[in-house]
């Protein structure tokens, strides 16, 4: 991507998304429904950013988008990095307690305190997937 325009690298942030799936997966098991929902979108954002080309700087229609849809894209991008760091650092709180048993792990971290912070990350990531569904159909134009 280019530096000037200030904009997340693509393949950094699906190489984060990729990982936070990762660890989201190892604790979905028995997880409550809004957890693994929470997954689910975590696997839609890492297919929408796995369909941009491996390097949009070299794609010409990118080029011929105009300064507004580059800025759209650029706070796709940001904003999206952004969700995800809060969902890093919420997966980090949580690791604290881990058990050997699924249930046990859910339980200790009392879900209800949980809940709310959960399904406001899940929505947001919900509409970064849109975000930049569109955003790859105005590179496509």
């Amino acid at each position: 991507m280019h530096s000037s325009l200030g904009i997340v690298e693509i393949p950094a942030l699906t190489k984060v998304t990729w990982d936070l799936y990762n660890q989201c997966q190892i604790i979905a098991k028995d997880a409550p429904a809004g957890f693994q929902k929470l997954v689910t979108e975590l696997g839609s954002l890492q297919d929408t950013l796995r369909t941009f080309p491996d390097d949009v700087d070299s794609n010409a229609s990118f080029e011929k988008m105009d300064e507004d849809r580059k800025q759209t894209f650029g706070r796709s991008l940001g904003a999206c990095l952004a969700t995800l760091q809060r969902l890093k650092e919420l997966l980090a709180r949580l690791k604290g307690f881990e058990t050997g048993d699924g249930k046990g792990f859910w339980q200790n971290i009392k879900w209800a305190t949980q809940r709310t912070q959960i399904e406001d990350i899940r929505s947001k990531i919900m509409m970064h997937t849109c975000n930049l569904s569109l955003c790859i159909s105005f590179i496509g134009k």
